[in-house]
C-alpha cells in the first residue's frame, strides 16, 4: 500500500498519473494472478479429480481447471467520460 500510494504522488505531481496506474494496475494484476495460483484449499472432491482427469486435466488445484481464469486476470486503464 505505501508503494501504491507513493506512486500515485509521484502521478500526481509530475502529471504522469496514466503511466502510474498502469503500473498500479498490473501489479495488482500479477498479484491477484499469483494469489488465484497459490490456492490450496479446500482440497478437490473425488467426483472433481475424476471428471478432471476424464477431461485430461490431472491438476489437484482447486481454481485451476482449464486456466481461464488466470489468463482472464486483466488491468484496464481508461478515462472517465
Amino acid at each position: 500500500v505505501g508503494i501504491v500510494n507513493g506512486l500515485i504522488k509521484q502521478g500526481i505531481d509530475t502529471g504522469i498519473m496514466p503511466d502510474v496506474l498502469e503500473t498500479v494496475g498490473l501489479a495488482m494484476q500479477g498479484d491477484i494472478v499469483q494469489s488465484i495460483a497459490d490456492v490450496k484449499n479446500p482440497a478437490l472432491s473425488d467426483r472433481t479429480l475424476a471428471a478432471r482427469r476424464k477431461r485430461g486435466n490431472g491438476s489437484s488445484k482447486p481454481l485451476n481447471d482449464t486456466g481461464y481464469m488466470i489468463a482472464s486476470v486483466q488491468s484496464v486503464v481508461s478515462e472517465r467520460d
